[in-house]
Protein backbone atom coordinates (compact mmCIF):
# COMPACT_ATOMS: atom_id res chain seq x y z
CA UNK A 1 0.00 0.00 0.00
CA UNK A 2 1.34 3.40 -0.97
CA UNK A 3 1.49 6.13 1.63
CA UNK A 4 2.44 9.76 1.26
CA UNK A 5 4.63 11.09 4.08
CA UNK A 6 4.81 14.73 5.12
CA UNK A 7 8.35 15.91 5.82
CA UNK A 8 9.70 19.17 7.14
CA UNK A 9 12.30 21.01 5.08
CA UNK A 10 15.41 22.70 6.52
CA UNK A 11 13.55 25.94 6.95
CA UNK A 12 10.87 24.42 9.13
CA UNK A 13 8.29 24.36 6.37
CA UNK A 14 6.64 21.35 4.83
CA UNK A 15 7.66 19.66 1.58
CA UNK A 16 5.10 18.62 -1.01
CA UNK A 17 3.57 15.24 -0.59
CA UNK A 18 5.05 12.78 -3.10
CA UNK A 19 1.73 12.11 -4.84
CA UNK A 20 1.24 15.83 -5.37
CA UNK A 21 4.03 15.79 -7.96
CA UNK A 22 3.07 15.08 -11.59
CA UNK A 23 5.46 14.14 -14.40
CA UNK A 24 4.34 15.42 -17.80
CA UNK A 25 6.80 13.08 -19.56
CA UNK A 26 5.35 9.81 -18.22
CA UNK A 27 1.97 11.31 -17.30
CA UNK A 28 2.13 9.83 -13.81
CA UNK A 29 2.07 11.13 -10.25
CA UNK A 30 4.95 10.70 -7.82
CA UNK A 31 7.67 12.88 -9.30
CA UNK A 32 7.96 15.98 -11.43
CA UNK A 33 9.43 16.62 -14.86
CA UNK A 34 12.28 18.47 -13.16
CA UNK A 35 13.21 15.31 -11.22
CA UNK A 36 12.67 12.87 -14.13
CA UNK A 37 15.55 10.80 -15.56
CA UNK A 38 13.85 10.38 -18.94
CA UNK A 39 14.98 12.32 -21.99
CA UNK A 40 13.63 15.85 -21.60
CA UNK A 41 13.56 15.62 -17.82
CA UNK A 42 15.61 17.73 -15.46
CA UNK A 43 17.86 14.82 -14.41
CA UNK A 44 18.27 13.16 -17.81
CA UNK A 45 21.94 14.16 -18.13
CA UNK A 46 23.45 12.18 -16.70
CA UNK A 47 20.83 9.60 -15.77
CA UNK A 48 21.96 6.98 -13.22
CA UNK A 49 23.13 3.59 -14.47
CA UNK A 50 20.29 1.70 -12.80
CA UNK A 51 17.78 3.78 -14.76
CA UNK A 52 19.59 3.20 -18.07
CA UNK A 53 19.63 -0.55 -17.42
CA UNK A 54 15.95 -0.57 -16.54
CA UNK A 55 15.06 1.31 -19.74
CA UNK A 56 17.15 -1.06 -21.86
CA UNK A 57 15.32 -4.05 -20.37
CA UNK A 58 11.95 -2.41 -21.01
CA UNK A 59 12.78 -1.69 -24.66
CA UNK A 60 13.98 -5.26 -25.17
CA UNK A 61 10.74 -6.64 -23.72
CA UNK A 62 8.66 -4.33 -25.93
CA UNK A 63 10.58 -5.60 -28.95
CA UNK A 64 9.78 -9.23 -28.06
CA UNK A 65 6.11 -8.39 -27.60
CA UNK A 66 6.00 -6.60 -30.95
CA UNK A 67 7.66 -9.52 -32.75
CA UNK A 68 5.28 -12.00 -31.12
CA UNK A 69 2.29 -9.96 -32.24
CA UNK A 70 3.67 -9.78 -35.78
CA UNK A 71 4.24 -13.54 -35.87
CA UNK A 72 0.72 -14.21 -34.63
CA UNK A 73 -0.75 -11.90 -37.27
CA UNK A 74 1.30 -13.52 -40.04
CA UNK A 75 0.30 -17.01 -38.94
CA UNK A 76 -3.34 -16.04 -38.81
CA UNK A 77 -3.16 -14.56 -42.31
CA UNK A 78 -1.41 -17.67 -43.62
CA UNK A 79 -4.07 -19.90 -42.11
CA UNK A 80 -6.78 -17.91 -43.85
CA UNK A 81 -4.97 -18.28 -47.18
CA UNK A 82 -4.43 -22.00 -46.66
CA UNK A 83 -8.13 -22.61 -46.21
CA UNK A 84 -9.11 -20.80 -49.41
CA UNK A 85 -8.38 -23.53 -51.99
CA UNK A 86 -10.57 -26.55 -51.44
CA UNK A 87 -12.29 -27.30 -54.78
CA UNK A 88 -11.73 -30.35 -56.98
CA UNK A 89 -8.65 -29.93 -59.19
CA UNK A 90 -10.56 -29.71 -62.45
CA UNK A 91 -12.23 -27.13 -64.58
CA UNK A 92 -15.91 -26.45 -64.01
CA UNK A 93 -18.49 -28.86 -65.32
CA UNK A 94 -20.57 -26.10 -66.87
CA UNK A 95 -19.95 -23.08 -69.06
CA UNK A 96 -21.49 -19.78 -69.95
CA UNK A 97 -22.55 -18.34 -73.30
CA UNK A 98 -19.31 -17.87 -75.29
CA UNK A 99 -18.09 -14.33 -75.80
CA UNK A 100 -14.70 -13.92 -77.47
CA UNK A 101 -11.94 -11.65 -78.69
CA UNK A 102 -10.96 -10.67 -82.22
CA UNK A 103 -7.53 -11.24 -83.76
CA UNK A 104 -5.34 -9.09 -85.99
CA UNK A 105 -3.47 -12.08 -87.51
CA UNK A 106 -4.38 -15.53 -88.80
CA UNK A 107 -1.28 -17.21 -87.31
CA UNK A 108 -1.69 -19.25 -84.14
CA UNK A 109 -0.13 -17.39 -81.19
CA UNK A 110 -0.23 -20.04 -78.45
CA UNK A 111 -1.92 -20.26 -75.04
CA UNK A 112 -2.65 -17.26 -72.82
CA UNK A 113 -4.38 -16.66 -69.49
CA UNK A 114 -7.43 -14.46 -69.80
CA UNK A 115 -9.78 -12.89 -67.26
CA UNK A 116 -12.21 -11.09 -69.58
CA UNK A 117 -13.80 -14.06 -71.35
CA UNK A 118 -16.74 -16.22 -70.27
CA UNK A 119 -15.21 -19.62 -71.11
CA UNK A 120 -12.08 -21.47 -72.25
CA UNK A 121 -11.46 -21.23 -76.03
CA UNK A 122 -9.19 -22.81 -78.62
CA UNK A 123 -8.97 -22.72 -82.43
CA UNK A 124 -7.82 -26.37 -82.56
CA UNK A 125 -10.70 -28.82 -82.74
CA UNK A 126 -8.32 -31.79 -83.05
CA UNK A 127 -7.00 -31.12 -79.53
CA UNK A 128 -10.42 -31.63 -77.98
CA UNK A 129 -11.57 -34.94 -76.53
CA UNK A 130 -15.15 -35.85 -75.68
CA UNK A 131 -16.13 -33.12 -78.09
CA UNK A 132 -19.61 -32.30 -79.28
CA UNK A 133 -20.58 -30.23 -82.30
CA UNK A 134 -22.33 -26.94 -81.73
CA UNK A 135 -22.25 -25.17 -85.10
CA UNK A 136 -23.47 -21.78 -84.00
CA UNK A 137 -22.25 -18.21 -84.15
CA UNK A 138 -21.25 -15.86 -81.38
CA UNK A 139 -20.36 -12.19 -81.18
CA UNK A 140 -16.75 -11.23 -80.46
CA UNK A 141 -15.20 -8.13 -78.88
CA UNK A 142 -15.17 -6.06 -82.09
CA UNK A 143 -18.92 -6.68 -82.46
CA UNK A 144 -18.44 -9.16 -85.32
CA UNK A 145 -19.91 -12.64 -85.29
CA UNK A 146 -17.74 -15.75 -85.52
CA UNK A 147 -18.36 -19.45 -85.94
CA UNK A 148 -18.25 -21.86 -82.98
CA UNK A 149 -17.52 -25.41 -84.12
CA UNK A 150 -17.99 -27.30 -80.86
CA UNK A 151 -16.72 -27.86 -77.35
CA UNK A 152 -14.90 -30.55 -75.39
CA UNK A 153 -12.10 -31.40 -72.98
CA UNK A 154 -8.55 -30.19 -73.60
CA UNK A 155 -5.21 -30.90 -71.94
CA UNK A 156 -2.78 -27.97 -71.84
CA UNK A 157 0.80 -27.81 -70.60
CA UNK A 158 1.76 -25.11 -68.10
CA UNK A 159 5.44 -24.07 -68.08
CA UNK A 160 7.30 -24.46 -64.79
CA UNK A 161 10.51 -22.62 -65.67
CA UNK A 162 14.09 -23.38 -64.57
CA UNK A 163 14.35 -26.40 -66.84
CA UNK A 164 11.50 -28.24 -65.09
CA UNK A 165 9.01 -30.29 -67.09
CA UNK A 166 5.63 -28.65 -67.76
CA UNK A 167 2.50 -29.52 -65.80
CA UNK A 168 -0.46 -30.99 -67.64
CA UNK A 169 -3.80 -29.39 -66.80
CA UNK A 170 -7.16 -30.71 -68.00
CA UNK A 171 -9.79 -28.12 -68.93
CA UNK A 172 -13.46 -28.98 -69.32
CA UNK A 173 -15.95 -27.28 -71.64
CA UNK A 174 -13.45 -25.67 -73.98
CA UNK A 175 -15.13 -24.00 -76.97
CA UNK A 176 -13.60 -24.38 -80.42
CA UNK A 177 -13.58 -21.14 -82.41
CA UNK A 178 -11.49 -21.72 -85.58
CA UNK A 179 -11.02 -18.00 -86.23
CA UNK A 180 -9.18 -17.42 -82.95
CA UNK A 181 -5.38 -17.25 -82.87
CA UNK A 182 -5.04 -18.03 -79.14
CA UNK A 183 -6.05 -20.81 -76.83
CA UNK A 184 -7.60 -18.88 -73.95
CA UNK A 185 -7.61 -20.25 -70.41
CA UNK A 186 -10.23 -18.40 -68.40
CA UNK A 187 -8.76 -17.50 -65.02
CA UNK A 188 -12.24 -16.98 -63.54
CA UNK A 189 -13.04 -20.67 -64.08
CA UNK A 190 -9.72 -21.63 -62.47
CA UNK A 191 -10.41 -19.40 -59.49
CA UNK A 192 -13.86 -20.91 -58.94
CA UNK A 193 -12.33 -24.39 -59.23
CA UNK A 194 -9.93 -23.65 -56.38
CA UNK A 195 -6.80 -22.54 -58.21
CA UNK A 196 -4.81 -19.43 -57.32
CA UNK A 197 -3.13 -17.18 -59.87
CA UNK A 198 -0.63 -14.63 -58.55
CA UNK A 199 0.96 -12.17 -60.95
CA UNK A 200 4.03 -10.14 -60.02
CA UNK A 201 7.26 -9.03 -61.66
CA UNK A 202 6.44 -10.44 -65.08
CA UNK A 203 5.58 -13.92 -63.79
CA UNK A 204 2.19 -15.54 -63.27
CA UNK A 205 2.33 -18.29 -60.64
CA UNK A 206 -0.47 -20.87 -60.67
CA UNK A 207 -1.15 -22.85 -57.50
CA UNK A 208 -3.42 -25.91 -57.40
CA UNK A 209 -6.04 -26.55 -54.71
CA UNK A 210 -3.55 -28.83 -52.93
CA UNK A 211 -1.22 -25.79 -52.64
CA UNK A 212 1.33 -27.14 -55.12
CA UNK A 213 2.71 -24.73 -57.71
CA UNK A 214 1.76 -26.13 -61.12
CA UNK A 215 2.73 -23.25 -63.40
CA UNK A 216 5.20 -20.38 -63.80
CA UNK A 217 3.95 -18.45 -66.83
CA UNK A 218 6.22 -15.61 -68.05
CA UNK A 219 4.93 -12.31 -69.42
CA UNK A 220 5.46 -12.21 -73.20
CA UNK A 221 4.44 -9.24 -75.34
CA UNK A 222 2.24 -7.98 -72.52
CA UNK A 223 0.36 -11.28 -72.14
CA UNK A 224 0.65 -14.24 -69.78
Amino acid sequence: MLTASCLKDTKGGKKKKKLEYFCTIYNIKGHSKERCYAEGGGKAHPAPEWYKKKQAERLAQEGKTSNAALTATTSKTANVLLTTYSCVAKGLSHSFSPVAMSATTNKYQGIILDCSMSDHFTPHHHLLTNSIEIQEHTRVANNHTTYVAGKGTMVVELPMGSGQPPTKLTLNNVYCVPSFVYTLILTTHMDLAGYTIFQKGGLSTITAPDLKVIGQVPLIRGLY
